[in-house]
C-alpha cells in the first residue's frame, strides 16, 4: 500500500528515482523500494490525464478504484491529488 510516508519521501527526492535510488538513506528505502516508487509516478500519471480532461469515464472509474486499492487512506489520496 502506498502511504503518507511513501509520498513524503517521493516529493523529496523531486519525483527523481536515479536521486533516491543513488541517495536516498537505508531508512527512506526500506519505506519505500522502486515498485512503490514506479507506481506513485503511475498514479501521477493517471491523475494528469484525469486533470486534463484527457481520459475517458471508463479511465477515471479504474483509476480512482485502483487508487482506494492500493492507497492506504483517504488522506493518503488526497496527498497524491495534491501534488499536482
Amino acid at each position: 500500500m502506498i502511504t503518507l510516508k511513501q509520498i513524503e519521501i517521493y516529493n523529496k527526492y523531486g519525483a527523481d528515482g536515479d536521486s533516491f535510488i543513488r541517495c536516498a538513506t537505508s531508512e527512506e528505502k526500506s519505506n519505500i523500494d522502486y515498485e512503490y516508487w514506479l507506481l506513485i509516478d503511475s498514479m501521477l500519471q493517471d491523475l494528469i490525464l484525469i486533470k486534463e480532461g484527457l481520459a475517458s469515464d471508463s479511465f477515471i472509474q479504474s483509476a480512482y478504484k485502483k487508487m482506494k486499492e492500493i492507497c492506504e487512506n483517504e488522506e493518503t489520496i488526497h496527498a497524491l491529488k495534491k501534488m499536482l
